[in-house]
């Protein structure tokens, strides 16, 4: 019981916060971070954060959101709710949280975070010798929000989670290798080291970028490699697709 109105005020209250954006896959975390809280609050006043962290955290609206669920559930808690109660709680949100939109994105680092994520991308798609016209300016808006999510989640410690693997199903190799290529410049860049999680986030990106390509047929070059060794290039897909079958009836029958 406890669970479950725990639960259903934090989605409650998470639900009138239109403005902030968080994954219910994650919900979980958060009652039981609160039920934790209960249990260990003798323990929460040992609890630091750096400065980085506490300008991040009050200039956020999980600081506000935070407090609402605590004093919603006033009851729940026998003990004087402290600074380091609201702070510890929303820094576990921010860890957490989705970042889909660059207006969700704090207003002093907004334009920092597009400059950053402009300045990889373009290195990327030199490093990859990319089409630039495949990379639409709501690519970079997107690829600047999964930069922010990346810095929030290093900033406040969050840490690995399997729980952060999307499931990707039919996720191009291409995608994948632009992914990892993408990670190591970022770990070059900021002398840091990222786990898969933060590599894995911009799959769904780049498979955007080749479905849209594929789309607008923005000079994508495609290459097929029959059974006998011969390659076709550039071929109309439906001739692609009629070949792939013709000759793996062949090979069966």
């Amino acid at each position: 019981d406890q669970y479950r109105i725990i639960k259903n005020k934090i989605v409650e209250i998470l639900s009138q916060h239109t403005e902030y954006e968080f994954s219910f896959i994650n919900t979980p975390k958060l009652v039981n971070y609160l039920i934790l809280c209960k249990q260990r609050h003798a323990y929460t006043k040992s609890i630091s954060f750096t400065n980085k962290q506490l300008e991040l955290i009050h200039a956020d609206v999980a600081y506000i959101i935070s407090k609402e669920i605590f004093e919603s559930l006033k009851s729940f808690f026998d003990f004087t709710l402290t600074e380091n109660d609201y702070c510890s709680f929303a820094r576990l949100m921010m860890g957490y949280r989705s970042i889909s939109s660059i207006d969700q994105i704090q207003p002093a680092r907004r334009e920092h975070s597009l400059n950053k994520g402009a300045e990889i991308l373009n290195e990327l798609i030199q490093a990859e010798n990319l089409e630039p016209e495949l990379f639409t300016h709501e690519v970079y808006e997107q690829f600047s929000c999964n930069l922010e999510t990346i810095y929030l989640r290093r900033i406040m410690g969050t840490p690995f989670d399997m729980e952060s693997f999307y499931p990707f199903y039919g996720v191009s190799g291409l995608s994948a290798d632009f992914c990892i290529t993408l990670t190591k410049i970022i770990e070059k860049r900021y002398q840091i080291t990222l786990d898969q999680t933060y590599s894995k986030s911009n799959l769904y990106l780049f498979e955007r970028i080749f479905d849209q390509a594929n789309k607008s047929s923005m000079d994508l070059k495609i290459v097929v490699i029959s059974l006998y060794g011969k390659e076709y290039e550039k071929m109309p897909v439906y001739f692609i697709i009629a070949l792939i079958v013709f000759l793996s009836l062949q090979y069966f029958l």
